[in-house]
């Protein structure tokens, strides 16, 4: 599917924008509204927004805050590394994506790896 078909299904997020914005920070000259993209699951993009939509902004914002301090935590103040440190015993692989996949997810990975593009 490109962009633009992208944009029609779900028309709250300005994709092409987004991606504009992004690309040219890396100094990409691209027609993003052709760009081909894959969307593993139809569902859920349009799934995503309804969620992002009915959850307050506060919890959103926490949780983005936290995963930002969760990607640098070990690479600032010493105090901070012995609490990563500390953490990092305790939950061995935080960035390990299958810590935090959905059951459906998980179930069409293990399909994957044994039977490809599940």
């Amino acid at each position: 599917m490109t962009v633009s078909q992208l944009e029609q299904m779900v028309p709250e997020i300005a994709w092409g924008r987004m991606l504009r914005y992004t690309l040219e920070e890396y100094e990409l000259d691209l027609d993003v509204d052709s760009l081909i993209i894959t969307l593993h699951c139809n569902a859920y993009v349009p799934d995503l927004v309804k969620l992002l939509s009915s959850t307050p902004k506060r919890v959103i914002v926490n949780y983005l805050m936290w995963r930002f301090v969760l990607r640098y935590m070990p690479y600032i103040s010493n105090y901070f590394q012995q609490l990563w440190q500390q953490f990092r015993s305790e939950v061995p692989d935080p960035f390990e994506e299958r810590t935090y996949l959905s059951r459906w997810k998980e179930c069409a990975g293990v399909v994957n790896e044994g039977f490809g593009a599940a």
